[in-house]
């Protein structure tokens, strides 16, 4: 009996020793904020502003910063205090309605891949008849173009396709009445020397001294140039140094061309020569094996050397 008692007794003590620690392991965990080990469903319900007004995009900024303080207001709150308990309870007691749930979201998304499936053959079936239906009208209109004036019709699409053409010139900008020139044919003017150039800068020198109005006009003339990207040559310093250089340049290139002759005279000369040299000693070698050939022939059996006269004296 007094075993048993002891047992009994222990037990009790067991049970009532486990509760005290499961009560301070709980209040430690409802030290813990609850965000920390719960899913927070905050980041998936946040406002998606793609395609909304201004205005919808501020009320919903609006209401988010509310929900902010609504919520920082909650967590501070001792009355509002979630424990850890009553969450789990809660996540318990959701989870057959999230089973369900999903269940019936997975349904519907089987039905909705499997409807957008259908539409999309039916789509590409429908493209697939008009592309063909396209090319048959494509060539009936080809055919009623050319039994109906088919020459004026290709005719209106070829000056289409030079109108939408368009040519851009970097650097280059029309000024005035460039376009009405350009579009008359007018030939252009061919260049002028740096002789000429030279002469004429000197000329208009001359005629801006003289005659103010002119040199307003001519200083107006070469601005417009310029800024349509072409060069004005009117500084007859410049055109002097540019004369020098083009001077310079052209007594290099002649002296690199006389040694680039002279080098060529060289190589032709020595192939000559060697060409020469070759021949001389073809005609050497023959001449060489004619004389031994010879030679051979006038040899005698048993004897070495040729036959000089009689071998007994006379």
């Amino acid at each position: 009996m007094k075993k048993k008692q002891k047992k009994i007794a222990s037990g009790a003590a067991l049970e009532s020793e486990i509760h005290s620690h499961a009560e301070f392991f709980d209040h430690l965990v409802q030290l813990i904020p609850s965000r920390f080990y719960l899913q927070n469903d905050d980041a998936d319900s946040k406002p998606w502003f793609q395609g909304l007004s201004k205005a919808a995009k501020a009320s919903l900024k609006l209401q988010s910063k509310r929900n902010i303080k609504l919520s920082r207001r909650q967590r501070f709150d001792p009355d509002h205090e979630t424990t850890k308990t009553p969450l789990a309870d809660e996540e318990n007691l959701a989870g057959n309605r999230v089973d369900d749930s999903a269940k019936d979201e997975s349904k519907e998304k089987s039905v909705t891949y499997e409807e957008l499936r259908q539409r999309l053959r039916r789509k590409i079936e429908m493209l697939r008849g008009n592309r063909g239906e396209g090319r048959v009208e494509g060539k009936k209109r080809r055919r009623s173009d050319e039994n109906d004036g088919g020459e004026s019709r290709n005719d209106e699409h070829e000056e289409e396709d030079e109108e939408e053409e368009e040519i851009i010139e970097y650097g280059k900008v029309r000024v005035g009445d460039d376009d009405e020139d350009d579009k008359s044919g007018k030939k252009k003017k061919r260049k002028l020397s740096k002789v000429h150039e030279l002469e004429r800068a000197k000329k208009l020198q001359e005629v801006k001294k003289e005659k103010p109005s002119v040199a307003e006009r001519e200083s107006w003339k070469a601005a417009t140039s310029r800024a349509m990207g072409y060069k004005v040559h009117d500084d007859v310093r410049l055109i002097k140094e540019s004369m020098k250089r083009d001077k310079k340049k052209k007594v290099k290139n002649a002296e690199k061309w006389k040694d680039r002759v002279q080098t060529q005279e060289k190589m032709k000369g020595d192939r000559q020569k060697k060409r020469k040299d070759n021949i001389v000693g073809r005609i050497n070698d023959k001449k060489m094996r004619k004389i031994a050939k010879r030679e051979k022939k006038l040899m005698r059996p048993g004897f070495e050397g040729r036959k000089e006269g009689f071998i007994t004296p006379a």
